[in-house]
């Protein structure tokens, strides 16, 4: 049987905005449905932008209709930081939440850290969830919203979430995933979904002023992540991309030398096809 593959859509390309976009989109009844089911909770929406206090402004202020208890939700479009760790914190002791859910792009190591050890140090009943949103298809479907809980309070089960996909979707799920932890950074798989072309000839670092190279095309998508990265550790991620889409790099050359390595004229080029093996 053929399997179908997942795609990935930049939020960005759907939210502009995080506040009149994403917020505004899940503060609706049924969204907000989706989410609470993802992680729980049956999920009312109170309000946006909800304040004690000038200074603090909570996302979405929504309720628990089973305990009643306020519902702390921050979005955060973007990678997490300790600005936004912060702010969860502190709108949950201004609204005094039971219940604290942060919606982000994005992870890094040590604010999953953080959270899984307030979970495991905060006693109860403080509950917090550090979930990431991702808009997936498969084949010719739109885009679907998926919330994935990356960290949650030791008690809570995860839910049995229904997903109106194909059943492929678990598993290619769990190779992105096991993608994701072997890659320096996962906005670069977005890159790579977005900007190369099977069959095309690409040079890795510009040598010439003809062409721009793969690594001329990263800083023009994201200046942050172009710096991020050096060409070593970008060619290896793009070998790992490639693999897991199930396409091969510079194949035509390894075929003739046993090498992947492709060089003329001293510029090192960069072809990548579909695996016909």
């Amino acid at each position: 049987m053929e399997l179908s593959r997942l795609e990935y859509c930049d939020l960005r390309d759907v939210w502009r905005n995080e506040s009149s976009g994403f917020s505004t989109w899940l503060s609706k009844t049924g969204n907000l449905k989706l989410l609470g089911e993802s992680i729980g909770l049956d999920l009312k929406f109170v309000s946006r932008e909800a304040s004690k206090s000038s200074r603090f402004r909570i996302d979405i202020l929504a309720k628990d209709n089973t305990s009643g208890e306020f519902v702390i939700i921050e979005n955060q479009l973007e990678e997490t930081d300790h600005s936004h760790l912060g702010q969860v914190v502190t709108y949950a002791s201004i609204f005094e939440s039971k219940f604290i859910v942060w919606i982000v792009k994005d992870i890094r190591p040590e604010h999953e850290y953080a959270i899984n050890w307030l979970n495991m140090n905060t006693k109860d009943p403080i509950s917090l969830y550090l979930v990431r949103i991702s808009l997936v298809k498969i084949g010719g479907s739109n885009f679907a919203p998926l919330f994935t809980i990356i960290s949650k309070p030791l008690k809570a089960e995860f839910p049995k979430i229904k997903i109106i996909l194909e059943k492929e979707i678990d598993h290619d799920l769990f190779r992105r995933e096991d993608l994701f932890s072997e890659i320096l950074n996962e906005r670069i798989v977005v890159f790579f979904d977005k900007t190369i072309e099977l069959g095309k000839k690409y040079s890795k670092i510009v040598n010439t002023k003809y062409s721009k190279s793969l690594m001329h095309l990263l800083r023009d998508y994201d200046s942050n992540l172009f710096k991020f990265y050096n060409t070593r550790e970008f060619k290896k991620d793009l070998f790992k991309w490639a693999d897991y889409k199930g396409y091969v790099v510079n194949q035509e050359k390894f075929i003739k030398t046993g090498s992947r390595l492709y060089k003329s004229g001293g510029i090192e080029y960069i072809i990548v096809t579909k695996d016909d093996a």
